[in-house]
Parts: C-alpha cells; structure tokens; sequence
C-alpha cells in the first residue's frame, strides 16, 4: 500500500492506494477511512483500489464552506480526476460513502461503471429512522455499526478497554464534519430519491441484517430506485470491519461477473 498527500485547490486529500489491475475506488463512512483496513487489502487483490480520506476526515483539510453532501461529492469528482482515475470507474461506497457515490453516478453517466453500496446512507427510511450519531459518545456510535461487539473491542481497543487518543481524535473529527453537511435532516437527504432515477451505472446493494445505525429495510428502498440487486447479509452496519473477506468476495463477484443492469428489475435475496 501506498500513502500521498494531493494538493487541491481547497486543500490536502490523503490517499492511499494499493494493488493492480482495474482501479476500484472506496469511499470510506461517516467515521473516517480507519487506514487500509482488511477489506481493502482483500480487494487488492484483484484491482488497484484507490481511497482517499475524503475533505474533512482524517488528515484531509475541512474547507471552511463545505456545508452539503453534495459539495462534497463534486470535491470526490475532482479528487479522481487530480488522481488521473480512468472514466467510468468502479466504486464502493461505505455508509456515508455509499450516499456520496450515489450522488457522483448521479453527474454523469460516464463517470461510474459499476456501483456497490453497502448500508448507504441517504434515503429517508420509510419505517424507523437513521441514528442521530451525536445522541452517542463517538465510541458508543461506533460500537453500535457491529453485530459482534467482540470485534469492536479486538479493531479499536485490544488490551487497553478504550480507543487511541489518535483514533478519538479522528472520530471527533468526523463528527465535526458531519454536523456541517448532513445533521438537519440527519442522515438522509428528501431530494435523493429523485436524482437516483438518473443514475446508469449497473449497482448492487449489500446490507447487514443486523444494522442498528440505518434499518435493512432501507435495502429494498435503494434497490427500487436504482434498479439493483440487492442482498441482505450477516453483520452489522460496518460489514467492512466485521466480515472484510466474504464483503470483499461479494464485491470482486459482481464486479467480475459484468452483467447487464436491467432498470426495470430489482431482487432482494437474503445470504
């Protein structure tokens, strides 16, 4: 794996990537990109995958007036671009992640080829409600994206019962940026679902079963609007974190298999 720093013009974008073959990007959630973690070293396995810390998480600037996802999504645009990333690409997105790659396929049909979202967040559910993170302390939030608690504790804790003063540091980072662009409404934004009807890239939905932080229900939402597949499977909300290998497999699967996206048909299967 290889770590830059990119120079924009509003500010610093740290990147990491790593691997060869056909780039596939990965948007990181709403926490920060937690390093290269084993999903990506999964998927570079077969691709050069590409993921950047996006403004405002991690070490990359926060620009004073960045106040709406979508500004945010543009910025990623432009990131690709500065990166030299080859049109249409490949991409995952996380969480948070996954509504900013929802919106770049919403610009353009020539932007994204391929698109997996995995617990996106973005949609207003139609039963239940996206979790108001600042109702938590940050490892509270955190903790709550795993169904097995166990391996919260093995990725975030070890042997010392709480976080790094690094990664506290990080997540409250995030928590800053997020109040700025999707705090009121929390989590979702109501003129999505209209912009969704214009993306072309072939998608696949994946959802944890057990997501406490957005509801699986929303998993039939997105693959209505976008015309996808869509598979419920075991974990929770950081299926990146809690199942890396089979998440990665699922991915590589349908980025390997190329099939024709049908918009007039979507399938939920349960795995």
């Amino acid at each position: 794996m290889d770590s830059e720093t990119v120079s924009m013009t509003f500010g610093d974008v740290e990147v990491r990537r790593g691997g060869s073959g056909r780039p596939l990007v990965v948007l990181h959630r709403d926490t920060g990109g937690n390093g290269w973690t084993d999903f990506h070293r999964a998927l570079a396995k077969d691709h050069l995958v590409i993921a950047p810390s996006l403004p405002g998480f991690d070490g990359s600037t926060l620009p004073a007036w960045l106040r709406d996802p979508i500004h945010l999504a543009v910025m990623t645009g432009q990131i690709l671009d500065r990166l030299g990333v080859a049109l249409p690409c490949a991409m995952v997105g996380l969480g948070f992640g996954g509504w900013l790659a929802a919106l770049l396929a919403t610009m353009g049909h020539d932007r994204i080829s391929d698109l997996v979202l995995v617990s996106p967040m973005g949609l207003k559910p139609a039963a239940g409600e996206v979790v108001d993170q600042f109702l938590f302390t940050a490892p509270a939030y955190v903790k709550m994206g795993f169904a097995d608690p166990a391996i919260y504790e093995r990725i975030f804790t070890g042997n010392t019962g709480s976080p790094s003063e690094a990664v506290l540091a990080g997540w409250d980072r995030a928590r800053e940026t997020m109040t700025r662009i999707a705090w009121k409404p929390i989590g979702y934004d109501p003129q999505l679902p209209a912009l969704l009807a214009g993306v072309s890239a072939r998608s696949l939905v994946l959802w944890g079963s057990e997501d406490r932080i957005v509801p699986p229900r929303c998993a039939s939402q997105w693959a209505e609007a976008l015309g996808s597949q869509c598979t419920i499977v075991p974990g929770g909300h950081q299926l990146d974190l809690e199942a890396p290998e089979a998440l990665a497999a699922r991915v590589a699967a349908f980025l390997k298999a190329g099939q024709t996206r049908r918009p007039a048909e979507s399938s939920q299967t349960v795995a």
